[in-house]
């Protein structure tokens, strides 16, 4: 379900009233919408409203068939790109030649970078109570148009886009979870405004050796210098205390 009625007069033992639905019948998708109303957003706000919805709804559901798609595979992922790093879900719908649910416990699967010596074997597994049904996950861990292939169609190919994290065009929130991580992992702290007053005291506190390497030439240290002239002087005192040549 979509969207629900919110009247609780309306609802049922199985739940509140669907107003729109979507699911998957045979082959294609079956959209099942509850009211004939959509035509009132035109008040005061014109075709925008009205006009988008019936033309996603159009695309939504005619878009495997305007790509030119295997009739017997449909593959599909959760979102339109991907970052490196993210898991990927992949959603199979599978049909043998005589257009009947393929029923394996598991479909095997291959992935290919283009440009890219990268592959790697998934297997999709049959989701219950649903013939045909299969799904997998992998992790994208290289940037670049990502290609799924099923072992049952060799026709039917998924791209994928992966591209390289943005982190600064991310959330701007303080994560508050992965900091205390990251200060317990290091043996740190984690202080906000209201307890900023014990900072001074935690540094305090703390005690941190540091080694530093000095490198110095031995010929010019002053030990050095001290012995060659020693050693000299006292042998010449020597001689001259006995007369030596």
């Amino acid at each position: 379900m979509l969207v629900t009625d919110t009247d609780p007069a309306k609802a049922t033992r199985a739940g509140k009233m669907p107003l729109i639905a979507v699911q998957q019948y045979g082959l294609g998708q079956v959209l099942y919408i509850g009211t004939d109303n959509t035509w009132r957003w035109r008040k005061n706000l014109g075709e925008p409203l009205h006009g988008q919805l019936w033309s996603q709804i159009v695309q939504k559901l005619g878009m495997q068939r305007v790509l030119g798609g295997s009739r017997r595979t449909q593959l599909s992922v959760d979102r339109q790109s991907y970052a490196v790093g993210e898991r990927v879900s992949i959603f199979a719908r599978l049909y043998q030649s005589d257009f009947s649910p393929v029923r394996s416990p598991q479909v095997e699967a291959s992935i290919t970078v283009r440009d890219h010596d990268s592959h790697q074997s998934l297997s999709l597994r049959a989701v219950p109570e649903q013939a045909g049904m299969y799904r997998g996950e992998f992790i994208a861990l290289t940037a670049g148009l990502h290609q799924v292939k099923v072992s049952t169609d060799s026709e039917a190919v998924l791209e994928i886009p992966v591209t390289e994290p943005r982190f600064e065009l991310g959330a701007t929130a303080m994560n508050e979870p992965l900091l205390r991580q990251l200060a317990e992992l290091t043996n740190g702290g984690f202080f906000r405004e209201e307890n900023l007053i014990a900072l001074p005291d935690a540094i305090r506190s703390k005690t941190e050796a540091i080694q530093t390497t000095v490198d110095a030439e031995i010929w010019a240290s002053p030990l050095v210098f001290l012995l060659l002239v020693t050693l000299p002087t006292v042998e010449w005192a020597l001689r001259k205390r006995w007369q030596l040549k």
